[in-house]
This record gives structure tokens, sequence and C-alpha cells, in this order.
């Protein structure tokens, strides 16, 4: 499928997943496009998102797999995603390449913090992989399965609105991640005939679907144990969320425990 949309055919919509090992489509966003969600320069992560008309040409979907703590210190780990950006019915985005274990910026991975770490390290090749100004890297979905690279290819348009830089993406993650999301694209296309197309486009990376690291709260106050009292650990980023939905549903748990203690 190409690029243009039609009033016939609207664009892509679809939740996938498979089990052992466990991958899957998340945060499907339909008519939309990827943005930046990076706060430092030196680091890139991107997310997807639609205007409530959903009327971009282009569909995005990250693909997200999980790796055990104890997998940290090994080439990498913990939770990672590649964003498929497509337009119109499967033209996404998709990676590959060969991974680089070597941390330029020298810092150690410590406990509880592993994981944080290890998606710091990502972030800062995605940024020196995309070549800066918050270019994305990217490449095409039928390169990525077949694990070939052409430097000279030019790339199907992207939502991505910063530019994307043709890269093998493989290059950003660990074998084993990288080996369960081809595993994942065959399996999705046997579900979803036409899933797999050169049109379609991975762009990384997407590190924070959900957070590594939980802060410990009060079971029924809410607020951060032992510290404080009067502070309050919510949603995605304190690790009681994985999404919009479950996002808002824990800030309403939350503003109701303050309320009770108000109330008190």
């Amino acid at each position: 499928a190409g690029p243009m949309k039609t009033d016939k055919i609207p664009v892509a919509d679809y939740k996938l997943a498979m089990k052992d090992p466990s991958v899957y489509s998340f945060c499907m966003c339909p008519g939309g496009q990827i943005v930046p969600t990076s706060i430092t320069a030196d680091e890139l992560c991107i997310n997807g998102m639609s205007f409530s008309r959903r009327q971009s040409k282009f569909a995005n979907a990250a693909l997200v797999t999980t790796i055990e703590p104890e997998e940290f210190n090994q080439d990498d780990g913990k939770i990672s995603s590649t964003r498929n950006n497509e337009t119109h019915k499967e033209d996404g985005h998709h990676g590959d390449g060969h991974y680089d274990n070597d941390d330029h910026h020298g810092d150690s991975i410590v406990g509880a913090l592993d994981g944080l770490e290890w998606q710091r390290r990502v972030e800062r090749k995605a940024a020196v992989a995309g070549g800066g100004s918050l270019r994305c890297p990217a490449q095409r979905l039928t390169d990525f399965l077949e694990d070939r690279f052409n430097p000279e290819d030019v790339l199907p348009p992207s939502s991505y609105r910063m530019g994307t830089t043709n890269y093998p993406v493989k290059n950003l993650y660990p074998p084993a991640v990288i080996d369960r999301i081809r595993e994942s694209l065959e399996t999705f296309e046997k579900k979803l005939p036409g899933f797999l197309s050169e049109h379609a486009v991975l762009h990384g990376v997407e590190t924070r679907t959900s957070a590594s690291v939980r802060i410990n709260r009060h079971p029924i106050h809410c607020s951060v144990m032992p510290f404080n009292d009067t502070l309050y650990a919510a949603g995605e980023g304190a690790g009681y969320a994985g999404g919009i939905v479950s996002a808002a549903v824990d800030g309403i748990r939350v503003a109701e425990a303050i309320l009770n203690r108000v109330l008190e």
C-alpha cells in the first residue's frame, strides 16, 4: 500500500502480540505521527501520537519486548521498543544493523538503576546514529528482516518531522532484542498479511513505554515511603502505569487518596 490516503481505505489500526518470546504492538496511533520526546541534547527518544481528527496519512505503533533484569549487564536490557511508522495501510518504518556494545560515556551500571542506565546508553546511541538535531535513525522493514543494509537507500516518507537517517537500527540494540523483534514480525505477518512491506520503516528508539524502576509508595495513601508523606508517586514515570489510560486511572486513584487524607 502506498502513502496516499483515500476516503474508502483508512489508515492502519491494529493490535498484535506474540507470546514466548513476548513482543507486542503498543500505543497504536492511526492517522498519527512520530515525535521526539528527548529531555537532553545527547539522547534521542521517540513516541507516537494522533491528533483528535486522526487525519494524517500515517499510522504508527511501537513494537515492545521485555528483557529480564539479569540481562542488563550482558549486552543491554529491560524494556526496549522501536516505533513502526506506517503510511496508509502498511507503509511503516522498521530497523536493522550491527550492535556496538561500547559505552563511550564510560558510565557504570549500579544496582536498581541498571534499567535506567541501559535506557540512557541506547538513547545516546540513537542520537549519534541519527546524526544530531533530533534526526531519527530508521530503516526499511524488509531490509531489517533480511539482515541487510543499503547505505544508498532512500527511505519512504515518514511522519517524523525532524528527519530520518538511513541506518542499520540493529546496531542500537543487543542481539536478543533484535532476534525477538524479527521473530515477532514474521508472526504478525501471518496474523495480518501485508504487515511486512517495503514501505514500512522502523524508527529508533522508543525506550520509555514503561518505567524500569518503581518508586515505593504507601498502599493506601500513595505517598512516597518512607521519606515524605506529602509527596505522591503516580503514573508511568513512577512505575505504576504503562500507557495513557492506565496512567489516567492511576492519577485518579492518587487524587482520591489525597482527598481522603485531607477530609479525614
